[in-house]
């Protein structure tokens, strides 16, 4: 699905979304009316969450979006 159908449904949901091109252990991605924007949470235990993400034009057009968490 397209990152608005995602973004919609995870709404709906109380979920976040990621893509399936992102593998296995994908980040979750938390859209939000807040100042930090949209969430990113990485799945790595090194990584840290991180807000303000900014995506790039592949993944603003993927249709590979699905809702996840």
């Amino acid at each position: 699905m397209t990152i608005r159908e995602a973004c919609l449904k995870a709404k709906k949901e109380g979920r976040g979304i990621t893509r399936k091109s992102y593998g296995q252990r994908p980040p979750l991605f938390l859209p939000t009316n807040t100042s930090s924007c949209v969430l990113l949470i990485p799945s790595g235990e090194d990584s840290f969450k991180t807000k303000r993400w900014n995506p790039n034009l592949d993944d603003l057009i993927a249709t590979d979006w699905y809702v996840y968490g």
